[in-house]
């Protein structure tokens, strides 16, 4: 077998198990993208329906002005308005990528109660081996949880926080889909 063939057959061991993770975190991410989807729309339109309100008060109060000057208020209005609502809706949006990333980091540590969590340990034990060499100090479910190896300078971390990472960023544009 070739090298090449060889780290194929590495990357296609690491990926079968991986691969229920990764169902996994999927399915968990698309829950809770459609939880999160739900709570951003219930934000806007409260928020929407609050600017609203607010909108038709300083209107009624600036038709018993002046025309000029209740144009120049109510414009004024207006605008903190429409960015105290955009604030309020970034603010629930990022509370809820927030509630997100938790829950996938929970996910992620969950699996050292899966009994798959050994193999999973044993194949990136073998992808970091694979990348840098044998001659590689390996920390396998430390504190961390998953793997940590290093050779030399090297390092290569498949620690849980670090595959948490790495699941979010794969999700990431789904995510942000949410928002659009």
């Amino acid at each position: 077998m070739t090298t090449t063939e060889s780290l194929r057959a590495d990357v296609e061991t690491v990926r079968a198990a991986l691969e229920p993770v990764r169902a996994s975190l999927l399915a968990d991410a698309e829950t809770e993208a459609a939880t999160i989807l739900r709570e951003a729309q219930a934000v806007a339109r409260g928020a929407t329906d609050d600017a609203e309100r607010e909108v038709d008060a300083v209107v009624d109060r600036a038709r018993r002005r002046t025309e000029r000057s209740a144009r120049a208020r109510a414009d004024q209005d207006s605008a903190r308005v429409r960015r105290d609502a955009h604030r309020q809706l970034l603010d629930a949006q990022e509370s809820l990528r927030a509630r997100f990333v938790d829950r996938v980091h929970d996910a992620v540590w969950g699996l050292r109660l899966d009994p798959r969590y050994p193999a999973l340990l044993d194949a990136l034990e073998a992808r970091a081996r694979h990348q840098l060499g044998e001659d590689v100090e390996i920390e396998r479910d430390s504190d961390g949880g998953g793997v940590v190896a290093t050779a030399e300078a090297r390092r290569v971390d498949y620690g849980l926080d670090a595959l948490a990472g790495m699941a979010v960023e794969a999700h990431s544009e789904e995510v942000s889909k949410l928002w659009r």
